[in-house]
């Protein structure tokens, strides 16, 4: 048994089967491309760029239906910043003058947004650097040919850790199979968060390195109001979480009364 601590971020105690979320990394060409290959590299993007926005559109509609106006409205928002004449200029410039690749210029746009979005002292809108970040993961997808990433196939009683967690990937989550969020990155104004508290779901941010420490598949005990996480939790830990009120002594009496087999299979808690 061992047990963490992060920022507890939406409450309420879940107990499942943790599901490690690792996206798929996209390649970024930083060869300087010669002019012959300038209308290529920008018809490129022009490409992914419509391809992004159908995938956006898709999004929103799945939201709209599944969990309303409100919380769909974010990837209506991305579509404008995906059609946003400046990041169309500042692109193709960077591919035109300084002969980068679309994936370069891509990245190197968006990366400069979103560390200006990172400095601003209001939190909001330091958060929202987030979605500059998902935009360009996005396009960055689509130029590689690669799919695009979501947490569709999160098994049952799961609890997600992820480094971070973009609204793109969370927007195709079954609410039906997942119980909560571990994130090693994240606030209490994140998507995720709030995500989490529309939806009732117990999250914790902030949780460093952890990753590292958890694998596919162990239980993990997650309390949302502490932002307090243990990983392979002993039946004794699992069995307190469902009586918070007992005093010890009860809680020793119900082990007795309820809970015979687990006391002949189990010798101490899990290390």
């Amino acid at each position: 048994m061992k047990a963490y601590e992060g920022l507890a971020a939406s409450p309420g105690i879940a107990i499942g089967q943790a599901w490690i979320f690792r996206p798929q990394t996209p390649n970024i060409d930083t060869r300087t491309i010669s002019e012959d290959e300038v209308k290529n590299e920008y018809r490129a993007f022009r490409n992914a760029q419509a391809k992004v926005d159908a995938h956006l559109e898709g999004l929103y509609n799945r939201v709209l239906e599944k969990q309303g106006e409100h919380e769909a409205a974010i990837f209506e928002s991305h579509r404008e910043l995906l059609a946003d004449e400046e990041l169309d200029n500042d692109i193709q410039a960077l591919i035109r003058d300084e002969r980068k690749t679309a994936t370069a210029a891509v990245k190197e746009y968006l990366d400069q947004v979103a560390a200006t979005m990172r400095n601003l002292e209001d939190e909001y809108l330091r958060e929202r650097a987030a979605e500059f970040e998902d935009l360009q993961n996005n396009l960055l997808l689509a130029l590689n040919g690669l799919p695009f990433a979501s947490l569709a196939s999160a098994p049952p009683d799961s609890i997600i850790f992820a480094e971070d967690l973009t609204p793109s990937e969370t927007a195709q989550l079954d609410i039906e199979k997942v119980r909560g969020f571990v994130l090693e990155h994240g606030g209490l104004t994140s998507h995720v968060a709030i995500l989490a508290r529309n939806l009732g779901m117990p999250a914790v941010m902030g949780m460093r390195n952890i990753m590292n420490e958890v694998r596919s598949g162990i239980t993990a005990l997650l309390d949302g109001d502490t932002g307090k996480l243990i990983l392979d939790p002993g039946w004794r830990a699992v069995f307190q979480k469902d009586k918070p009120d007992d005093d010890a002594q009860a809680t020793r009496a119900e082990e007795e009364r309820t809970l015979p087999e687990f006391r002949k299979g189990e010798t101490g808690e899990h290390t």
